[in-house]
Parts: C-alpha cells; structure tokens; sequence
C-alpha cells in the first residue's frame, strides 16, 4: 500500500514543482489500497513514460537523461517500499528538485538559442513571459515564508487545508499554548482527540497542562 501510495505521491511532488499550489507542511494524503484504482494507474502510467523518456534521451542528451533519472533515484529512499510514518513531505523535494530545475533553465535556453536569430518577436514574448512567472513565484515565496515567521500562523495554514488532521490541530494546540491563549489551545488539543480519540498520549498531557 505504501508503495502504491506513493505512484500518486511522486506525481503529487512534480505538480507542485510546476505548479506550487495547495502547499501543506503537514499533508493528510489519501493511502493507496489497490494497483486498479484508477489514479493509481494513471500515475503509474504517468511515471513510467517519464523513465522511457530518459532512456530514449540517453544517447542523444545524456545530461538531461541523467537529471531525469537523479530525480527518481534521489527520491527513491522515502518512496518506494520502505514504509515511513509520512506518506508526503514537500522537504524530501529539496535534493531531487535540482533535476528538474536543471532540465527546465536547459529547455528555456534550447528556445532562446533555437530562436533568437529569425523570431525575435517570439524571443520577446518568452522574456516577458519569464519576468512574469518569476514574479509570480517571487510573490508566492514570499507570502509562504511569512507563515513559517509565526507557528501559529503556519499550523492554522495546516488545518485551514486540511481539517481532518489531527496532529495539525494538536500542534496548533501547542502554538497558542506557547503563546498563553490556554483556551484556544484546549480547543485544538480536545478536536484533536475527538477526530482520533486514540492518538499520541502526549495530547492528553498537552490538554491537561492547557
């Protein structure tokens, strides 16, 4: 199940390296449970013609077959078989996003060098269009990194996304604690053990100290 989890998971990863959208330090993923199951299949299918890619790039771009292949294989010690207690963590992103950045500046410079000579017009649009994405990412990291200032902030961004999550609402729990607002934090702490009355015991000692 881990396993299959993780077909889903990975894709999860390159959507958020194209489209950084839906970011969640704390995700609650939806686990895997047959091969069938149709978004498991379709990522399945999704990765494995990435991987044929690389290996019809080796001889004509190694380079870029090689950063394509880095990604999986950097990626591979927190999702493959091995089970761990977190399905998803966007901070497992870090190394094996250096393949994928590679391949994009590379894909941005085959079109400026394809074209600058007889499309200058199109030259333009690309610039242009690439001082506008990076704006737009600049403006995202921007406002992301203002919600790691405050953990308060940060874990009310967790359950805001996620509201089942339980240990998002016991960790918010804490923040207010830490903060003296003794009453908001039992108010985290007391939904965190209504949605699993089981958890963690250190969250009936977190609300028997609020």
């Amino acid at each position: 199940e881990y396993l299959l989890t993780q077909f889903n998971v990975i894709v999860t990863y390159l959507r958020l390296l194209i489209l950084p959208v839906g970011q969640n330090m704390d995700h609650v993923y939806p686990i895997s449970r047959a091969f069938l199951e149709p978004g498991t299949v379709i990522s399945f299918t999704l990765l494995l013609s990435v991987i044929l890619m690389a290996v019809i790039l080796f001889k004509r771009w190694r380079v870029g077959s090689f950063f394509i292949l880095w990604f999986f294989i950097i990626i591979s010690p927190t999702s493959t078989i091995l089970p761990i207690n977190d399905v998803i963590a966007e901070h497992r992103l870090y190394l094996p996003s250096v393949g994928i950045f590679f391949i994009t500046a590379s894909g941005m410079v085959w079109i400026f060098e394809r074209f600058r000579r007889r499309h200058s017009l199109l030259i333009f649009i690309h610039c242009v269009l690439l001082m506008l994405v990076t704006a737009i990412l600049w403006s995202a990291t921007y406002r992301r990194n203002l919600l790691w200032n405050s953990r308060i902030a940060m874990w009310q961004d967790v359950v805001k996304k996620a509201p089942d999550n339980d240990r998002g609402h016991d960790s918010l729990g804490l923040a207010y604690q830490n903060k003296g607002l003794f009453e908001k934090a039992v108010e985290q702490h007391e939904y965190a053990l209504k949605l699993k009355p089981y958890y963690d015991p250190s969250v009936y000692k977190n609300l028997g100290v609020a």
